[in-house]
């Protein structure tokens, strides 16, 4: 179980299907983004999608609830007309989870459903820190530009936007 931490013996490494890599410094456990969705079979078999994630409205409401969202790991690619259908990130739960608090607020206050606000992921942008000189992004603005080491080095490269998140958070550094 990748979850509990492991290490890996130096010298040759054997994968699942038996085949082997040579001596290897550095092993990455990199998978790819299936739902933890184990608690939600069987009783929302109806609320999710092929790929086992939970459907959602643009809202993020789960359709035919009144107040359930789905946000995260767990939500369908953010509804079917923003059709995003990139990286499960923290930058985009924290918008969705901006956008539910909001949602819930309305709806305690007397909202109507439908008067809900909706997620949009906007373009899809990345920012790749090299350490804390190095870098490469991608922003989806002015045709798509793609920016290098200075930029991305004081952009996200001192602290990968921990202290940022610390402070939404209202958690000390």
């Amino acid at each position: 179980d990748p979850s509990a931490g492991f290490t890996v013996p130096s010298g040759p490494v054997t994968l699942s299907d038996g085949s082997t890599l040579g001596d290897v410094d550095l092993v990455v456990w990199a998978t790819g983004s299936r739902p933890n969705n184990a608690a939600l079979v069987g009783s929302m078999d109806d609320k999710l999608d092929a790929a086992g994630r939970v459907k959602v409205a643009e809202s993020l409401l789960v359709p035919g609830t009144d107040n359930v969202f789905a946000i995260g790991d767990c939500a369908e690619s953010h509804g079917p007309k923003t059709a995003y259908h990139g990286p499960k990130t923290a930058y985009y739960g924290r918008m969705q989870a901006d956008l539910v608090a909001k949602s819930i607020a309305a709806l305690a206050g007397g909202a109507a459903t439908d008067s809900l606000g909706t997620f949009s992921a906007g373009g899809a942008a990345m920012l790749v820190p090299i350490g804390s000189t190095a870098g490469r992004a991608y922003l989806p603005f002015c045709g798509g530009l793609t920016i290098g080491d200075g930029k991305v080095s004081s952009i996200k490269g001192k602290d990968l936007f921990t202290a940022q998140t610390h402070k939404e958070m209202g958690t000390p550094e």
